[in-house]
């Protein structure tokens, strides 16, 4: 029993560092140099920084390597047996780690905007400055 709880904290370690390289990826993806940014699909290409590309792709790699050895571990676990019920369980904790790793980046970029929002606000209040400068420099030029 002891041989199990220890094999099962192992899965579930290999799946956490899964998930922290899908975040990485995710997070680079979308906070990267370059436009567009990606959300849903991480971007493995950085055309001029060749640095930020071999670095995004070894933690898309280590990614898929412990997402594997998690879900073979736990497969083990949970003693299933037959191929296709292997394979459904692999690709669910494949796609539980990225969702989990999509969700994280979304609370990030939605705090980033509430941040935006509270200082746009502080500085209207306080110091004045408009609240949204594009439509008053549009309305500016009509009249």
């Amino acid at each position: 029993m002891e041989f199990i709880q220890k094999t099962e904290f192992l899965c579930y370690l290999f799946l956490a560092l899964s998930t922290i390289c899908f975040i990485t990826v995710s997070l680079h993806s979308w906070y990267g140099s370059e436009r567009p940014r990606r959300f849903w699909l991480a971007r493995l290409t950085y055309n001029e920084d060749k640095e930020m590309q071999s670095f995004v792709r070894v933690a898309w790699l280590l990614a898929l390597i412990f997402g594997l050895i998690s879900s073979f571990c736990l497969m083990l676990c949970m003693n299933l047996e037959g191929f296709w019920l292997c394979l459904a369980q692999t690709l669910y904790w494949f796609v539980a780690a990225w969702i989990l790793a999509k969700v994280i980046l979304a609370a990030v970029i939605v705090f980033q905007y509430v941040g935006y929002t509270f200082i746009r606000l502080k500085n209207w209040i306080l110091h004045d400055k408009p609240l949204f400068p594009k439509y008053e420099k549009i309305s500016a030029l009509r009249h």
